[in-house]
């Protein structure tokens, strides 16, 4: 299982990359995940609609991991 953080989308877009045909050549599409703050974050700073519609159709397909409390807690020992 591999997620993507929104830094990686961003800095793909920045360098005028497509971040879906970027990432799809670096991991299995059936391995990549999606969960509601990376796409928020992704999706929020984007103008270009199609560029949009293009990421939001992405994330849409990927499978959404949910990030509750306890997700935040572990993560926050990993640091």
């Amino acid at each position: 299982m591999v997620l993507v953080d929104s830094s990686i989308y961003i800095g793909l877009l920045r360098r005028g990359q497509d971040p879906v045909g970027e990432i799809a050549r670096s991991f299995d599409i059936t391995e990549i995940v999606g969960c509601s703050v990376v796409r928020c974050e992704v999706l929020r700073g984007i103008v270009r609609p199609k560029v949009k519609v293009h990421l939001a159709s992405f994330f849409d397909l990927l499978v959404n991991v949910a990030i509750d409390h306890r997700v935040w807690r572990e993560t926050e020992e990993l640091a």
